[in-house]
């Protein structure tokens, strides 16, 4: 009886530990994502003193104390910013049509909806609805 106890106790810890793992490792893998993110930009353009890297659509999005940079893969400046001169918001920053917009991403039953803000005043611009009817 006691062995049967054991043994089903050890499978549950299993199961458990398992469960936490596959919660864990996507987890390390993103931040280790981002921080490769943040490194290559680091060394391979000239600005400094990095807030916030988003890769988006082949272009990295740089924020600093002063300004926001489009750059393409090349790391060559594509659009700026002044950061006194943007809406702020926590909302994604991405580079779409040739300007600088914040991204909502909405998952809504069987669609994606992807609404992008002004990054001037923060008004609505556009929506793009990906899936669905």
């Amino acid at each position: 009886m006691k062995r049967k106890i054991l043994y089903l106790v050890g499978i549950i810890l299993f199961i458990l530990i398992l469960v936490f793992i596959s919660i864990i490792y996507p987890v390390m893998r993103n931040e280790d994502y981002n921080k490769k993110l943040f490194d290559d930009v680091y060394n391979n353009s000239n600005i400094k003193n990095i807030n916030y890297v988003n890769k988006s659509n082949n272009y990295y999005i740089v924020k600093n104390d002063k300004e926001i940079v489009v750059m393409d893969l090349n790391y060559d400046k594509i659009n700026s910013v002044n950061i006194s001169d943007i809406y702020d918001s926590d909302l994604d920053i991405v580079y779409r049509r040739g300007n600088i917009y914040y991204e909502e991403k909405i998952n809504d039953k069987d669609k994606l909806i992807y609404k992008y803000y002004n990054i001037n005043n923060g008004e609505f611009v556009f929506d793009i609805t990906v899936g669905g009817i």
